[in-house]
């Protein structure tokens, strides 16, 4: 994988700046060395140019139930042998 990532890479450059019929001798040739249909070439020789976008890194969920609550919770938790969601509402409710 990491040698069609090569190939696509090397020849990126010169795709984007290369007019119709060089991009069409480009693409097959990608097509032949890596075995992959001429859209996911095209697609990958876009990409390979592209600068990579940061990760989002998204916040955690809240709590649902505040940090007081919490070890009387797992108390009945341990006490009712781990029910979750519906069954420990309707034992503890």
């Amino acid at each position: 994988m990491s040698e069609r990532k090569a190939v696509t890479k090397h020849l990126a450059q010169r795709y984007q700046n290369a007019n119709k019929p060089v991009k069409t001798e480009i693409l097959d040739h990608v097509v032949e060395l890596t075995g992959w249909h001429r859209d996911h070439a095209r697609a990958a020789l876009r990409r390979a140019v592209e600068p990579s976008r940061p990760k989002l890194v998204r916040q955690g969920r809240a709590p649902t139930y505040p940090a007081d609550l919490q070890p009387s919770l797992i108390l009945c938790w341990a006490v009712l042998r781990a029910p979750a969601g519906k069954l420990l509402a309707a034992a503890t409710g």
